[in-house]
């Protein structure tokens, strides 16, 4: 029956997706590993490759919390201010004492996770826009961070954080392996539990996931307060190999996240893509910073080329939604055609 075979291939393409993310982005990957090759020759060599996974820690823990409210339909645009507190916060408790960094690390966290419960409260709760909410958190957090700061460098680390920061095994930075075990754990928590079944669900249709019984409220409580979360985290990885707290350190994270999330394939229309596919967008954009950085390029004209392809990955997934649903609608016609021929459903 050719329906059911094109079923169970486009299951078994779906499924590899969602673990390897999708195979346009390993051809992109590898076309940019190849001009980054033909443009310098400092491209592969183990420092340059070593910079390039130091670059992508904080995006890439910041973007997988970014994934978590995309897929359900939402934004947060205070990620880029969750940063910069949990980096000042951080360095002012510090201060250069060894002995007070497990109290560092818990209160930044704590804050982000705070951010993150407040942005989801107000979305879930009081129905307001998701842009508009952690539009708005972002400036109440920025706020704060000025006054706590004074708007100057702020704070100290201590010496085991800048080792941390710095050290590496063989051409892999020690951080890079707690970026990957964070994405490797929300990746297990999208395909293997029924709260990431939920995030799709919602993400598909808020209103048929409720009348399914999905608990669509918690669901998205949970999904913001865990990107709260992650972006905290990623401001603590960004302390590690700084000399002192920036209120402005997380400038830029916040569109660069959703940049991420987009270009690895998942919709802002939500429900579609996934942690796996914002792990090859982290990449891509990574990869695409360090070459035209080697080249020489300006950074209004990187801001323009990140641009383009941020609007071009917008069309894509466009085009690729589309063309699911009509592929559906396909499928479905043929079952039924095959049920009628058949005499009637089996």
């Amino acid at each position: 029956m050719p329906d059911v075979a094109i079923e169970q291939r486009r299951g078994s393409i779906r499924t590899v997706s969602k673990w390897l993310g999708p195979g346009r982005l390993w051809l992109l990957l590898a076309g940019l590993v190849i001009a980054g090759t033909l443009a310098n020759d400092v491209f592969l060599t183990s420092r340059n490759l070593t910079n390039v996974m130091r670059q992508s820690i904080v995006l890439g823990i910041v973007a997988v919390g970014q994934t978590l409210v995309v897929l359900i339909r939402g934004i947060d645009i205070s990620v880029a201010a969750t940063i910069a507190m949990a980096n000042t916060t951080l360095m002012g408790i510090v201060a250069g004492e060894s002995q007070r960094l497990p109290a560092g690390i818990a209160v930044a966290l704590a804050a982000g996770l705070i951010v993150g419960l407040t942005n989801g409260i107000a979305t879930v709760a009081a129905k307001v826009p998701p842009f508009i909410v952690t539009l708005g958190t972002a400036s109440i957090v920025t706020g704060i961070t000025f006054l706590y700061t004074d708007q100057t460098s702020f704070g100290k680390p201590a010496p085991e954080m800048n080792a941390l920061g710095f050290a590496a095994i063989g051409p892999f930075p020690v951080l890079f392996f707690a970026y990957l075990g964070i994405a490797i754990i929300a990746l297990v928590i999208q395909n293997r539990t029924i709260f990431g079944r939920h995030l799709f669900a919602i993400g598909g249709s808020e209103s048929i996931a409720r009348l399914s019984g999905v608990p669509t409220r918690r669901v998205q409580l949970i999904a913001y307060a865990a990107c709260g979360l992650l972006a905290a985290m990623a401001g603590v990885a960004m302390s590690m190999r700084m000399g002192a707290g920036e209120p402005l350190s997380g400038v830029g994270f916040d569109w660069d996240s959703v940049a991420a999330v987009v270009v690895g394939g998942t919709a802002l229309t939500g429900g579609q893509g996934g942690v796996a596919g914002t792990v090859l967008g982290v990449a891509v954009i990574s990869i695409l910073n360090n070459v035209m950085n080697l080249m020489a390029i300006s950074s209004f004209a990187q801001i323009v080329v990140k641009g383009a392809i941020v609007v071009l990955a917008v069309l894509l997934s466009a085009l690729s939604v589309r063309w699911a649903a009509t592929s559906d609608r396909r499928t479905a016609r043929l079952r039924i055609i095959g049920e009628a021929e058949a005499g009637g459903p089996t």
